[in-house]
């Protein structure tokens, strides 16, 4: 989404800021990792979380430069920014976890907060179809921008 949001906005500071946001925006939708969460929490799918967090990061990365590549028009200055962005939140927070930085700490806490605030009210929904979510919520937002 920061890819996105950078390809639409003129000005580096500006995409970072709707990059921040969107992540939160995005994170009220249910995805389906918030047991995985837990379960790492609770010292319990330590791997399975850690190779969760891979395997996402890659594929980010690959969307990332399939965006960056096709997108000439675009700055890539505002692109980068609208990245940094959107993942920043998330960096924050393991940031948190591993430093045990109180500030982090608090942010950690509201993060999951915004995070859970649908799921733990609806419910949770399977991973792997947070996942199809995930990738579909990105292809429309493509599909918009692209066109």
């Amino acid at each position: 989404m920061g890819v996105l949001i950078g390809q639409n906005v003129p000005t580096p500071g500006l995409a970072f800021a709707l990059g921040v946001a969107s992540h939160f925006m995005l994170d009220l939708i249910p995805h389906g990792d918030s047991q995985l969460y837990k379960n790492y929490k609770d010292g319990n799918a330590v791997k399975k979380s850690l190779i969760y967090v891979a395997v996402d990061s890659v594929l980010a990365i690959i969307i990332f430069i399939y965006l960056l590549e096709t997108a000439p028009y675009a700055s890539r200055g505002t692109m980068v920014a609208g990245v940094i962005g959107g993942i920043i939140p998330d960096f924050l927070v393991a940031l948190g976890e591993g430093m045990k930085i109180r500030p982090l700490l608090w942010f950690q806490r509201l993060h999951m907060r915004i995070h859970d605030a649908i799921a733990s009210r609806i419910g949770n929904i399977p991973l792997g179809t947070g996942i199809v979510m995930q990738l579909a919520v990105l292809a429309v937002m493509v599909f918009i921008v692209k066109r």
